[in-house]
C-alpha cells in the first residue's frame, strides 16, 4: 500500500486515478478528452499506476480501457467495458427488459440495420453479455446476468450520458425496497 500512496504524490496522477475510479471502463482517447491532458503525459502516468498495480485494464483489439484495481471484479469489468459502448449497451438494455426478445423486434427497436446489429450481437455473445437460443424457427437472446448488468448500470449511471440509461435505472430504482 505505501507503494500505491507513493504513486498518488502527483497531483497529475491522483487526478488521472481518482477520474477513473470515478468513471471506469473509459478508453485512452475518452480519458484524455475528459481531462484535456497532453497524451504523453496521460499515457506516462496510467502506465505506472497500471504497473504500480492501481489501474487494471483490458484490451479488445484496437481498444484498452482502465479501471480501478478495486471493488470491481474481472466479470464487472467485462460487462462495462461493453456497457460503456453505446450501440452495445442500448441493445444489451433491451434484452435486459425484455429477455426471449427476437432478433426481428430487435431490430425493430434498434436504430440501426440488421448487419449492424448481428454484428453488435456477436461481440455481446462472445463478451457473455447475452446468449442465443432457438425458439422455432426464430433466434431469440436472454441476458446472462441480468442482475449484474442492471447493479452496473445503476451504480455508474451519472458516468453515462444516455437517456436509455436514465430510463432503464429509474425503472429498476423504481422497484428496489
Amino acid at each position: 500500500m505505501q507503494g500505491n500512496r507513493q504513486l498518488l504524490e502527483l497531483d497529475t496522477r491522483r487526478r488521472i486515478y481518482e477520474h477513473v475510479r470515478r468513471v471506469p471502463g473509459l478508453h485512452l482517447r475518452q480519458i484524455q478528452r475528459d481531462l484535456a491532458m497532453p497524451m504523453g503525459t496521460l499515457e506516462y502516468h496510467l502506465h505506472q499506476m497500471e504497473k504500480g498495480g492501481l489501474l487494471v485494464t483490458r484490451e479488445d483489439g484496437r481498444f484498452k480501457a482502465f479501471y480501478p484495481n478495486e471493488h470491481l471484479d474481472r466479470r464487472d469489468r467485462d460487462f462495462l467495458y461493453y456497457l460503456r459502448q453505446e450501440m452495445p449497451r442500448r441493445i444489451a438494455l433491451e434484452v435486459v427488459d425484455r429477455p426471449g426478445i427476437s432478433f426481428q423486434e430487435l431490430v425493430a427497436r434498434m436504430p440501426i440495420g440488421a448487419s449492424t446489429l448481428s454484428f453488435h450481437l456477436k461481440k455481446l455473445r462472445a463478451g457473455s453479455l447475452i446468449e442465443e437460443r432457438r425458439r422455432g424457427q426464430k433466434k431469440v437472446y436472454d441476458p446472462t446476468d441480468p442482475e449484474r448488468v442492471r447493479r452496473i448500470i445503476v451504480r455508474y449511471r451519472t458516468t453515462f450520458v444516455d437517456e436509455v440509461v436514465d430510463r432503464f435505472a429509474e425503472a429498476w430504482l423504481d422497484l428496489s425496497p
